[in-house]
């Protein structure tokens, strides 16, 4: 650009270049208009040092944002803003609350409303109810509350926080509502488990002529479908059909999951005609999602096409999860390791609840051999990081392999007493680690293989 032009940028021209390499993620050019920046003197320049933390949050490159943050001489709100931003889109909740507390200790400049629409979904991901309602707090002192962004922000959090009451009485005393925050309040009584109060908001939402979309029908779909309630599922679904409302990617495979909680393999059937029809079989997350849903139904013909049809390049966790799940669940635990073994042989790496659902078919066989084997693989890979990380999981296995080896000796029944329960509040700890550090395949691997480990959990313990 120099030599061409025979022309220097400047601290204008090197924001606009840095947001344009961002936005495309060229992380080596942008490298490179950052060491130019710094030769020509310019990083000191308050503007282009905001716009090289933004470019390199965009480009998922955390500690050198951080960096640039920490050598500037002079900070300003959007400073902040943009790092607390980076921890925050970047699945970095803790880094993005560790800012936000550094910027409330200085004077100025004062947390605006961008801050706090960054800092509120890194309180919900980490269920940090409490720092939540103290940034609630400031907000009300400040005068930021009647801003709607700030209302919708609040009520995912709390909503997530499963402090229902609380995002309720934000909505209820907001001033201004969009759609985004009739459609946050429904997600939040859905996720929550209060599917008819959301039903009603919705006919609530009809009568006021705020238009339904696909987000609102899908939380709801996708409430019923987690509480197992298949069948209210699939009747909102055919109400949305009515509507003539479009389904995406997350409806279906909330869809598929109803289907599968309920066993209504007609339905998921029905279900797959409509992907075929229109288009989505090409997606890996609805392929992984009906693969699952006839492996629970027992269809193992279809459950093998539809795996068969998968590029072997593209088979993720998920997709070998889902039939080893599915096998172990139904009780054939040979076709179940099978499945782990080739998984292995692809080099696929396996999770928690990949392990989960193959010791669950060691248990299915008695084969403590095979079990042994599969504990060795998880401490050779590393894979036992996350279940030191999660000391009930950990406590878990050991007790499965403890059980199986004293079966004989008549102290089975160990395993018998360790409660579902329990079990559920070690996914939810996996499933926000998975999110925290931004490994969606894995999170969703984890939501899908925790249905199949909850559906056969009585089973095991009748092994006992």
């Amino acid at each position: 650009m120099r030599s061409s032009l025979s022309l220097n940028p400047d601290n204008f021209t090197f924001p606009f270049l840095f947001k344009s390499c961002g936005s495309l993620s060229l992380i080596s050019l942008g490298r490179v208009l950052h060491a130019l920046a710094a030769t020509l003197g310019f990083v000191s320049n308050i503007f282009v040092s905001n716009s090289l933390i933004a470019f390199y949050a965009r480009c998922s490159e955390i500690s050198v944002a951080h960096q640039v943050f920490d050598e500037m001489l002079e900070r300003d709100a959007i400073s902040w803003n943009s790092l607390i931003a980076a921890y925050s889109q970047n699945y970095h909740p803790a880094g993005a609350l560790d800012v936000f507390a550094h910027m409330m200790m200085h004077e100025n400049p004062k947390p605006d409303r961008v801050t706090i629409v960054n800092v509120l979904p890194a309180c919900g991901t980490l269920r940090a109810g409490r720092s939540g309602c103290e940034i609630h707090a400031y907000t009300m002192r400040h005068g930021l509350s009647e801003d709607v962004l700030v209302g919708n922000a609040l009520i995912d959090m709390y909503a997530k926080c499963e402090l229902m009451g609380e995002a309720l009485s934000v909505f209820q005393n907001m001033g201004v509502k969009d759609i985004v925050s009739w459609n946050s309040i429904v997600t939040g009584l859905s996720q929550n488990g209060r599917c008819e109060e959301a039903m009603k908001l919705m006919a609530k939402m009809e009568a006021l002529k705020i238009g339904l979309n696909v987000i609102t029908w899908s939380a709801v779909i996708s409430g019923y479908a987690q509480r197992g309630r298949g069948t209210e599922a699939l009747r909102v679904f055919r109400e949305m059909q009515v509507a003539r409302a479009e389904p995406n990617h997350v409806t279906l495979i909330s869809l598929l999951s109803a289907c599968s909680s309920a066993g209504a393999l007609l339905h998921g059937r029905e279900i797959h005609a409509y992907i075929t029809k229109f288009g989505w079989c090409d997606n890996l997350m609805v392929k992984n999602a009906l693969i699952d849903t006839y492996a629970k139904c027992r269809d193992y013909e279809h459950a093998l096409r539809l795996f068969d049809s998968v590029a072997f390049t593209e088979r993720n966790v998920v997709t070998w999860t889902v039939m080893i799940g599915g096998y172990a669940q139904n009780g054939h635990a040979n076709e179940a390791l099978q499945f782990f073994s080739q998984m292995l042989t692809a080099k696929a790496s396996p999770n928690a609840f990949t392990i989960s659902c193959a010791l669950i078919a060691c248990a299915h066989l008695s084969a403590l051999r095979i079990g042994k084997q599969i504990h060795a693989f998880v401490f050779r890979h590393r894979v036992s990081a996350l279940l030191c990380l999660m000391g009930a999981c950990s406590e878990l296995h050991k007790k499965f392999l403890k059980g199986t080896e004293q079966q004989n000796l008549g102290h089975g029944g160990k395993y018998g007493r360790i409660k579902k329960k329990e079990i559920v509040e070690v996914h939810d700890i996996e499933l926000n680690l998975w999110i925290i550090s931004g490994q969606w395949d894995w999170a969703t691997g984890a939501k899908l293989s925790m249905a199949c480990f909850t559906d056969i959990f009585s089973q095991v313990i009748d092994l006992y």
